[in-house]
């Protein structure tokens, strides 16, 4: 038996460049970046710029979006959200030569090291001459004499669709920066759940919280039912991913809502298991439409083919739940936003309740300012 799974292993194809990228992550717990405070170091900016497959579909939003909403000899504004070391404004610039339009860009970016970079590479590069570059946090940023964008593109979308604080951003900048008549990139996107079981990631979290039976409080309660950014290996997904919370942009203010609600979301999932199972959380992953039918996903079973930029979130059980084949796993999902924060909480409510996982940000929320 050990020699025959021997021969598999070395008769098994060698691992995709994804697999390769997310092999050293496999299974390994990581607290998501707090994306107003926490500077990207020139490490993550190489490997998000190793996602050839997502700036590629970028690429083609951008042209499908010069094709069809635009005509050869129109004066095109542009601006980047966040804007890193330029790599989505060289396939911005890029689709506008393939299509033949002359744009001008607006390139935003609120990492001073990351600017720095970006003005280097204008300085170096003939055809960035259109390109301006401002530091600014863009919820809050005015065009020069209020001159306002054509379409706006962003690379903001987090592990779970809306965690990098997405919808915050975009509303406020499409809000102030775009035009009646303009478009944003990404459309809408929605994110999806799907429960995991993992003995492996069970017990990293049991290492994390100390003790994982008496982790009733104090750090053990904190490293149970905070999220985690993980690429999962040594897992099983009983059902398939539903839906949960879906944005489109640009959204227009809401009659009758406060906009601290605006992006408040609440859902019920209802999953049927295919077979009996120990669930010990949930995943997350999201679908976005880019522009008309072009589209990124990391569902899973649906992940876009070759993209590395994001793995999925897991939401952890603080005690597993046991599914058979018969039963209905329901989950209810909330995203709250207050003036200051966002975060998640989450629950079992059949076939039995567990406790409400993270009440008030306590264990873990994303702050919306500096």
């Amino acid at each position: 038996y050990v020699q025959y799974m021997g021969h598999l292993f070395k008769k098994a194809p060698p691992p995709s460049p994804a697999d390769a990228q997310a092999a050293p992550y496999h299974d390994l717990l990581q607290l998501p970046v707090q994306i107003t405070s926490e500077k990207l170091e020139a490490v993550a900016y190489e490997a998000i710029e190793e996602d050839r497959a997502k700036y590629a579909q970028y690429r083609k939003a951008v042209a499908l979006f010069f094709s069809t909403a635009t005509k050869p000899g129109d004066k095109i504004s542009v601006y980047v959200l966040g804007a890193g070391r330029g790599a989505l404004v060289a396939e911005v610039l890029e689709a506008a030569s393939s299509c033949e339009r002359k744009i001008s860009i607006h390139a935003l970016e609120c990492n001073s090291f990351a600017v720095i970079a970006l003005r280097e590479r204008k300085e170096s590069n003939k055809s960035w001459k259109d390109v301006t570059v401002a530091e600014a946090d863009y919820r809050t940023w005015t065009p020069p004499g209020g001159a306002k964008a054509d379409l706006v593109v962003s690379d903001l979308l987090g592990s779970f669709g809306d965690n990098d604080l997405s919808p915050e951003y975009l509303d406020a900048a499409t809000e102030n920066l775009l035009k009646e008549s303009g478009a944003c990139i990404p459309q809408s996107y929605t994110s999806y759940v799907s429960p995991v079981s993992s003995f492996k990631l069970r017990k990293s979290l049991e290492a994390r919280a100390g003790l994982g039976p008496n982790a009733d409080g104090g750090v053990g309660l904190s490293a149970m039912e905070a999220p985690y950014i993980v690429a999962p290996h040594r897992v099983y997904i009983p059902s398939g991913a539903l839906p949960c919370f879906t944005y489109d942009h640009p959204r227009r203010s809401d009659a009758g809502m406060e906009e601290v609600d605006a992006n408040a979301r609440y859902k019920s999932l209802t999953f049927a298991v295919e077979c009996s199972s120990l669930v010990d959380g949930f995943l997350g992953s999201f679908e976005a439409t880019l522009y008309g039918d072009v589209t990124l996903s990391t569902r899973p079973r649906a992940k876009t083919e070759g993209i590395t930029s994001w793995f999925p979130m897991f939401f952890p059980l603080r005690n597993a739940v046991w599914v058979t084949d018969k039963d209905s796993l329901v989950v209810n999902f909330w995203r709250m936003v207050s003036r200051t924060h966002v975060w998640y909480e989450w629950c079992v409510t059949d076939p039995e309740s567990s406790p409400l996982h993270n009440p008030d940000g306590r264990s873990h929320s994303m702050c919306l300012s500096k």
